[in-house]
């Protein structure tokens, strides 16, 4: 009997080595004190985004900027150490994403966002063209005319109470991705009933909350719940859309091959979106299936369309509450873009002012607030042996707001952002709203012109001003939101004048 209890033994601790190993490791490295199995996961479960906030930013600061989070038997790295920061970013072998991002596959697939190690690489080959300056100039024309029904939109607004800026930026921002992406108009902001942003923004919300419940972080739990099944008819809903559009577009461009050619003849160039590169991209001589094209167009609308309008809304936020800022924004745009206010590829590069003021509202208000990744075998980090498959969180929204890295950090100063050359390497991995490293944001350069076309647009036609006592209340999530809204009141230039 004492052989077989003793056999017994040996086989589970076999089986369970690796538990041991990550237990044992964790051990070394600072964090909140948990539970048996569920460790940290009752102080996170079922909290709202601003109570999120406030729980990580106690954890900080009574552990360190390198502290380990259990949710359940899965541990976590967070971390707001920029060194740190910068060795996970530049890792070659930290390529995978966190687990956290598989929750978004069955929306998103294994696109540009979500893919790994080989496919990842091939995918980034393939969209980086996409992204060339000479196709942003195309994708110039589309900022502007969207900026210019936004600004209709805010006509009745004009001189009235406070409202809620975000819905109409957010419209906005879906327009511009639409046209640029799949090159369609979806006219959202004449629809602001738009099923479509209603069903993104209810999927993102099912896989926030996924990622802080350690029972539905389990795929098996996962599937038995209500949650599942209409995140279900949410994904069916948001791939019939892109497929439609794809198999449209496909059909057209078969259609028109003949008529291209012939405007190419007399000097005609159509302008390309997204979804035409890569209806015409080949790999190893075959053309991308639909499958394929809707993971990389998907992504593209969820990260180009939330992200923008978070940017958009927060800019415009800390515009308004400096007058001096928003008076030196204003002179500038003013000077540059004339009397037409006609957006140009040259007049967004000589708005130098408006982009360090774009850059600081991001640095405290990073679209997206947490970056993960997972180890795929032991390493070592800030000379702690991480075991396997942890997950690594990177934290730009608390960063911006840590004295140690930014001096006066809460404090609203875009001068911060205009640093000689030799220095901007000391700074790159202390300011990441767009990441880091390999797997930085491809789109990067394209939400910039976005956020300064549109935000020129408006400071150009208005006067803004915040609501008296409004601070918005900021949320984690997938992307940062403010869930009391972005409360402005605006004033038309041209009665204030």
């Amino acid at each position: 009997m004492l052989i077989v209890i003793l056999t017994l033994t040996i086989v589970l601790f076999w089986l369970l080595r690796d538990e041991f190993r990550k237990f044992y490791l964790a051990f070394f490295i600072p964090g909140p004190p948990g539970l048996p199995l569920a460790g940290n996961g009752l102080d996170l479960i079922n909290k709202s985004p601003q109570e999120l906030i406030q729980i990580i930013s106690r954890y900080l600061k009574n552990h360190g900027n390198f502290i380990r989070i259990w949710l359940g038997n899965q541990l976590l790295i967070a971390t707001t150490d920029p060194k740190a920061v910068q060795a996970i970013m530049t890792d070659s072998n930290l390529l995978t994403k966190s687990r956290e991002y598989e929750y978004m596959e069955a929306w998103l697939g294994t696109g540009l966002l979500t893919s790994t190690n080989q496919k990842w690489l091939s995918r980034r080959k393939i969209l980086t063209p996409a992204f060339h300056f000479k196709i942003l100039d195309e994708f110039i024309e589309v900022f502007d005319k969207q900026g210019t029904i936004l600004i209709e939109k805010l006509k009745k607004f004009d001189g009235k109470e406070s409202f809620n800026i975000f819905p109409l930026v957010a419209l906005c921002a879906l327009d511009v991705i639409c046209e640029t992406a799949m090159g369609i108009s979806l006219n959202s902001q004449s629809d602001s009933e738009s099923q479509y942003v209603k069903n993104v923004n209810e999927l993102a919300d099912i896989i926030h909350r996924r990622t802080y419940d350690f029972i539905e972080r389990y795929e098996f739990l996962f599937k038995f719940t209500k949650t599942y099944k209409r995140q279900q008819k949410l994904v069916e809903a948001l791939h019939q859309f892109t497929e439609s559009v794809i198999k449209s577009r496909r059909k057209e461009m078969k259609s028109k091959q003949n008529t291209a050619q012939e405007d190419e003849d007399f000097g005609i160039k159509k302008k390309k979106a997204l979804l035409d590169l890569l209806l015409e991209t080949t790999v190893e001589g075959k053309l991308l299936s639909n499958e394929d094209i809707r993971e990389e167009i998907d992504t593209f609308m969820f990260e180009g369309h939330d992200t923008s309008a978070s940017a958009l809304a927060y800019t415009l936020y800390n515009i308004a509450r400096y007058e001096h800022i928003q008076k030196k924004c204003f002179e500038e745009i003013d000077s540059v873009l004339g009397n037409d206010g006609k957006i140009t590829m040259k007049s967004l590069n000589e708005l130098k002012y408006l982009e360090l003021v774009c850059k600081e509202s991001l640095r405290l208000y990073p679209s997206v607030p947490i970056f993960g990744r997972r180890t795929v075998e032991e390493m070592m980090i800030n000379d702690k042996m991480i075991p396997k498959d942890t997950t690594l969180l990177m934290l730009p929204y608390f960063m911006a707001r840590d004295p140690e890295i930014w001096q006066n950090p809460e404090k609203f100063i875009p001068e911060r952002h205009a640093v000689e050359k030799d220095n901007e390497d000391s700074q790159v991995f202390t300011y990441i709203p767009f990441s880091g490293g390999y797997r930085n944001c491809i789109g990067q350069k394209f939400a910039m012109l976005e956020l300064k076309s549109t935000v020129s647009k408006v400071v150009l036609n208005y006067k803004l001003s915040v609501k008296e006592n409004f601070t918005p209340e900021d949320a984690l999530e997938l992307v940062i939101k403010s869930t009391n809204g972005i409360m402005l009141k605006i004033e038309s230039r041209k009665l204030s004048n």
